[in-house]
């Protein structure tokens, strides 16, 4: 697959975008610099598979000759039913409030115990994420598509209902 000329995309969360001093050096920067392709990385902290439907939109993702999806940490969250939820992609000043009412919600939830008085959830349902996955494979143009594990390393014990 060694070629110059292919596009790569990454879509991911945190672990694609890289920890704050490996950002431009995280796996996706390094995968395309071994292979010899050109790399644009739309990795972003707290993006769920929702927010990688938003990424997928751009011309530039759909049109990928590889393209790698990361998604499942901020997914498979745990949280109470009927939590909100405000994507982070695209951000704005309005989305920004109403994630701060959001947290505080949240907040006081654990502190009241909503988990134990309306039951819990992943923050995208299982099914949901599959859909998401499935969607973006589905309608890309990439030669290749790449799953890149969660975590890469092999402690499962770290998030299991990764």
């Amino acid at each position: 697959m060694q070629n110059s000329k292919l596009r790569y995309v990454a879509l991911g969360d945190c672990v694609t975008l890289g920890a704050p001093l490996q950002q431009q050096n995280a796996y996706p920067e390094r995968v395309a610099k071994a292979m010899g392709w050109q790399v644009t990385n739309y990795g972003h902290t707290m993006s769920s598979t929702r927010e990688g439907l938003q990424y997928f939109k751009k011309p530039d993702v759909q049109s990928a000759d590889v393209l790698s999806i990361q998604y499942g940490i901020l997914d498979s969250w745990q949280t109470f039913k009927g939590a909100p939820f405000v994507l982070y992609y695209p951000d704005t000043k309005w989305r920004k409030f109403l994630r701060k009412i959001v947290k505080k919600i949240k907040k006081y939830g654990r502190k009241l115990n909503f988990h134990a008085l309306f039951g819990t959830r992943n923050v995208v349902p299982v099914e949901e994420y599959i859909a998401n996955i499935q969607y973006m494979i589905e309608h890309s143009q990439a030669q290749y598509i790449l799953l890149p594990e969660i975590y890469p390393n092999q402690d499962l014990s770290r998030e299991p209902r990764i």
